[in-house]
């Protein structure tokens, strides 16, 4: 955990501080946007795995906030991002797919179920993940593998 990370823009020495920040990550090879996983406070054992990502533009300075993420990773060009949510009484939990040129999302799956293990191919076109979903009849939540594929290259 970053306590103060900053972002610098070289020519004109402009300086933006975020403090408490988990993670980074930048959108591949486009390099135009970094994500930034907020660090959370501390929770129970039952305490949802989310926290806040801020998707930051790094030529604007703006940023967008997307709460309760537990995973996310960019595609291998930058254009697009895949994440989950894991929120209190798993409501809005999901797989949902952020298109970076126009900052949609789009829900891809979403259910009373954990979802976790995000992978992109190495092209970049498709990724899988598991979908956990607790079953009274079994000691141990039942999973089943998500797909998503043929996604747009270039999305508008």
């Amino acid at each position: 955990m970053y306590e103060k990370l900053h972002i610098v823009e070289l020519a004109t020495r402009k300086k933006t501080t975020y403090e408490k920040v988990a993670g980074t990550n930048f959108n591949g090879k486009a390099a135009t946007h970094i994500a930034l996983s907020m660090a959370k406070e501390r929770g129970g054992p039952d305490a949802p795995a989310g926290s806040d990502l801020l998707i930051v533009e790094l030529s604007s300075g703006k940023s967008q906030n997307i709460g309760n993420v537990s995973e996310y990773s960019f595609n291998k060009a930058g254009n697009l991002l895949a994440y989950t949510i894991d929120a209190a009484g798993q409501a809005g939990n999901g797989v949902y797919l952020y298109t970076v040129a126009n900052r949609s999302t789009a829900v891809l799956d979403n259910d009373k179920a954990s979802y976790k293990s995000l992978g992109w191919t190495e092209q970049g076109d498709g990724f899988t993940l598991l979908k956990m979903v607790k079953d009274e009849k079994y000691k141990s939540d039942k999973g089943a593998v998500i797909g998503v594929k043929t996604l747009p290259a270039h999305p508008a």
